[in-house]
């Protein structure tokens, strides 16, 4: 039986989701979301495929973890949400679902309710993400009075990085002595594991001792921590910084998971940043904010000290040095807090040998008679069955005793024992893509195993392996979170399945009520969600509707709308889309054209791209505010160009800088995962007020992929045309700017070409 790698990530997260809330009452996940039919992949490709079955599992996961909201379950949904999250982060390892708006919409979706529903936790599980935690013990500190902690003596005093106390450390203090104990214990129990290795590391790197604790505060010392802002392992590192130290990551392994490769990563990053600043509390708040927001606290406050600028830092930063001053005394003198008799967890030993194959990790545990668990546990950084394929010499670590074992047994091992997997003979016409298609497999794992690339022709005749896990079983859960599977099983119990009319109690909620839309030849789902100015992913909730189903012309749609809106979209659905962009038309070929106000537009906006005054467009329209609702169609006078603000001549990059005044200049910043308006602020040198009222917000929340204007003196504003051998991080370095703010500005930007302009906010 051949079983494609598709079906692998499906049944894996199914396997755990099973152990995690016997699925098969919990999430009602239908059998063909599951298992691929092969038919169904002759019009899209194997990664979409993979990619559309993801999405509807999570839609699944997000959906059961409202429910279970509403029935007042916070910690079942908590976890229900990381989950949701952990499969969306999953999907990205597939492919860039940057300009997929499908998972933009459900991301968004998931990341709101998921916001909501630890806003409503009074106290966090023990087994809680380390970043939820800190998130929950920031809001804890800002609003704690009287903390009860001991007298704190000057035992401290010694310490290379200074432990300063006050009453924002007291109050961190207080927080783990009490209803954070039992995190605080287990965390002294994982730090009998990785300390000693880490203090080692440590020396060896010239970083202060004390700087070990931070790995508590960001990840509770898990090497598979993975936060919703994909930052993951045990010093939570994001793609770009890890890369910087020479963190690799692909499909097979991350690196940012191999406990001693990201401890040193962790230790130069931290050295480097104590070089820029010379203060380790600014270098502390810079590996959690970046170099950008500490640069931006210091210039509004005028001063290097941490805690004179520390209310000019977004909550989060503000709080992060206090907790690690808590956890830091509190790690290296427990007894004076009260924890006496913390059992720690045996020191982390192994041994390393060197894998010239890919091999299947079954038969290495084999080998050394221990366990497939324990030698996953060893090298976390392996994310599938095997050892990663045409990488030679991969160190891979076994249990401690048992090398010369393993040496022995291996060498008996035929090598076409070592991995399972089926060999395909090339006929005449075929590529790798098509291929893959026939397996159910993405590209990249017939690339990799293969030494090939996708645009290698194949000659007829060629022999390909295809790896499978041994004997076609599953052995590696794909989506890993900071959860004791035994534990969860054990507080999670299935319920029965929640249904549609169950579900418009929820639906509508802030005064929202249904219409319904009958689907015509030629509408998309896409198309639909904008007449309406919904999320793709809330037509699917709404209506029950798999990634993995079409819409039909005939069926009908539920949608739910504002109240107050409800004659105008009830009219806009016995219109549909073909009459509405056609009444649009019309009214374009005279004076009176007219734009229909999409979420997330202003009159400002509006204005500019029809190059109008919003006066002008007030004016036009009998406006009295500022404030216009999502629907409303406006009157454009007889201008019916819009706006282009490139020019074919000068770069694409060009396009997101704007000129707005004489001596200001807008740039147009694409919100990305993870970010908020704090962060972006930041990383522009403005308020958060400020890109508020250009952007017409008047709520913290964003959207991912949304437009933000930022308006800038033209004298802050750089742009830097890129040169042959440059790259962004010389680049970087060139303006003494901070890598990551760099990407930011130019939109994630990851590599650059010659004639490319990069943006510079100095």
């Amino acid at each position: 039986m051949k079983i494609n790698l598709i079906t692998f990530l499906l049944v894996c997260i199914s396997l755990f989701s099973n152990n995690l809330f016997a699925l098969s009452d919990t999430l009602r996940v239908k059998q063909d979301t599951l298992f691929i039919q092969r038919s169904t992949q002759n019009s899209i490709s194997e990664d979409e495929v993979a990619v559309d079955s993801l999405l509807e599992l999570a839609r699944e996961y997000y959906n059961d973890a409202v429910d279970s909201e509403n029935e007042n379950d916070l910690n079942r949904s908590q976890k229900l949400f990381e989950s949701a999250i952990n499969i969306l982060n999953d999907i990205n390892n597939i492919n860039d679902q940057s300009q997929n708006k499908e998972y933009l919409d459900l991301v968004n979706t998931v990341i709101e309710a998921y916001n909501r529903d630890i806003s409503l936790i009074d106290k966090l599980p023990v087994d809680a993400p380390a970043y939820v935690l800190r998130v929950k013990l920031s809001e804890e500190i800002e609003r704690m009075t009287n903390p009860t902690v001991p007298n704190i003596t000057n035992e401290f005093s010694t310490s290379s990085v200074p432990l300063e106390v006050n009453e924002y450390v007291n109050r961190s203090i207080s927080y783990f002595m009490t209803r954070g104990r039992e995190v605080f214990e287990k965390w002294i129990f994982r730090s009998g594991k990785y300390y000693p290795m880490m203090e080692k590391i440590f020396e060896e790197e010239g970083t202060p001792r004390e700087i070990i604790y931070l790995s508590m505060v960001e990840s509770g010392l898990n090497p598979n921590a993975r936060s919703w802002a994909s930052a993951v392992g045990m010093w939570q590192f994001i793609k770009g910084t890890g890369s910087l130290y020479g963190l690799r990551s692909n499909y097979w392994y991350d690196e940012r998971r191999d406990i001693e490769k990201a401890t040193r990563a962790a230790a130069r990053h931290l050295n480097d940043l104590y070089a820029e600043y010379s203060d380790w509390y600014l270098a502390l708040g810079a590996y959690n904010a970046g170099g950008g927001r500490i640069n931006r606290g210091i210039r509004r406050s005028g001063s290097t000290n941490y805690w004179e600028m520390r209310k000019f830092l977004p909550q989060e930063t503000r709080n992060y040095v206090p907790q690690y001053i808590a956890v830091t005394m509190m790690a290296m003198k427990p007894e004076m807090f009260g924890f006496r008799n913390v059992e720690k967890d045996l020191p982390l030993q192994y041994e390393i040998v060197t894998i010239e194959d890919c091999v299947d990790l079954s038969i290495i545990a084999a080998c050394v008679g221990s366990t497939l668990e324990e030698i996953k546990n060893l090298n976390p950084e392996l994310l599938r069955w095997c050892t990663p394929p045409n990488f030679p010499n991969y160190q891979l670590k076994i249990p401690i005793g048992t090398k010369e074992k393993f040496l022995a047994e291996y060498q008996l091992i035929p090598d076409d024992k070592k991995l399972n997997y089926v060999v395909h003979k090339v006929k005449r016409g075929e590529t790798v893509s098509n291929i893959a298609r026939k397996y159910g497999l993405v590209s990249s794992v017939i690339i990799d195993a293969n030494g090939i690339s996708k645009k290698t022709r194949l000659s007829v005749g060629r022999e390909l392996a295809i790896p499978i896990p041994k004997n076609g079983s599953i052995v590696h859960n794909v989506v890993e979170t900071e959860i004791d599977k035994p534990s969860i099983a054990k507080t999670i119990k299935p319920k029965k399945k929640t249904t549609l009319k169950d579900r418009e109690k929820v639906f509508a909620a802030d005064d929202k009520v249904k219409v319904r839309y009958k689907i015509k030849k030629g509408d998309s789902l896409g198309e639909i969600a904008e007449l309406f100015d919904v999320r793709m992913s809330d037509l699917r909730n709404w209506n029950d509707l798999s990634y993995r189903n079409k819409i039909f012309v005939g069926t009908s749609l539920e949608i739910w709308v504002p109240q107050s809106q409800n004659k105008y979209y009830k009219d806009l659905a016995s219109k549909g889309i073909e009459k509405e962009i056609s009444s649009i038309k019309n009214s374009s070929s005279t004076n009176n054209k007219t734009h229909r106000v999409k979420r997330g537009e202003n009159l400002e906006l509006i204005a500019d791209k029809y190059d109008l005054t919003v006066d002008e467009l007030k004016e036009l329209n009998n406006l009295q505010s500022d404030k216009i609702m999502s629907g409303t169609n406006l009157k454009i006078k007889h201008v019916v160009v819009e706006k282009n603000n490139s020019k074919q001549t000068q770069p694409k990059q060009i396009e997101k800088i704007i000129t707005v005044k004489k001596n200001q200049v807008q740039i147009n910043h694409i919100v990305k995962l993870g970010e908020t308006l704090e962060l972006i602020a930041g990383r522009y040198n403005v308020e958060v007020g400020e890109i508020q009222k250009w952007n017409d917000i008047t709520s913290q929340k964003i959207l991912l992929a949304e437009r933000l204007k930022i308006i800038l003196p033209k004298s802050k504003v750089k742009t830097h045309t890129v040169k042959k051998g440059e790259s962004l991080w010389s680049i970087a370095k060139k303006f003494n700017v901070p890598f990551n703010d760099l990407q930011q500005w130019n939109n994630s930007k990851k590599n650059t070409n010659v004639g490319d302009l990069i943006i510079i906010i100095l």
